[in-house]
């Protein structure tokens, strides 16, 4: 008698995930010369701002925002719940092209909660970061008053120059 074994315990990134929460990465900041080339990138994270839920823009970000120079955002719409892990091209914008360094694809997923996670890659140049388009925040029902003062700490620090990996530790 043969019988199949089947593995209930597959992966899921909407429940293991590293949380960024850097509201310089909006599309309304300036520069301040953040290079994600820096960061070790590993696995699949999902962005933050002031603990509200937040994505990726879909639309071309004008350079000198997001915290950098080269600003990288999502060419296409992002997925439905339904639509699971899909593949989408990120797109750098170096001033006279809105898409010079879009030969780049990342994963995401839409997740239950109105949120979505990223699979991201390490950006080839310096002054390079991905972006966050504010117009998108949605409330976070696990966000809390503890996580509120850990955000407020981050604010106050952000002109030193200690520099935050994406896990969250500082360097």
């Amino acid at each position: 008698m043969c019988s199949a074994l089947s593995n209930t315990n597959t992966f899921d990134p909407c429940n293991k995930y590293t949380s960024l929460d850097q509201p310089w990465r909006t599309n309304d900041e300036t520069e301040l010369d953040i290079c994600d080339s820096d960061f070790s990138w590993n696995g699949w994270y999902r962005f933050f701002y002031y603990g509200m839920n937040i994505r990726m823009p879909e639309r071309c970000v004008p350079t000198s925002r997001c915290g950098t120079y080269y600003t990288l955002w999502l060419n296409g719409p992002h997925p439905e719940i339904e639509d699971g892990v899909v593949t989408r091209q990120v797109c750098g914008n170096a001033g006279s092209d809105c898409c010079l360094f879009g030969s780049t694809s990342i994963k995401v997923k839409t997740c239950p909660g109105n949120y979505s996670v990223y699979k991201l890659f390490r950006p080839k140049y310096c002054n390079t970061a991905y972006c966050t388009d504010v117009n998108t925040t949605t409330p976070n029902p696990q966000f809390n008053t503890s996580t509120m003062v850990l955000v407020v700490l981050v604010v106050l620090v952000k002109g030193s120059q200690l520099v935050q990996e994406p896990d969250g530790l500082w360097v």
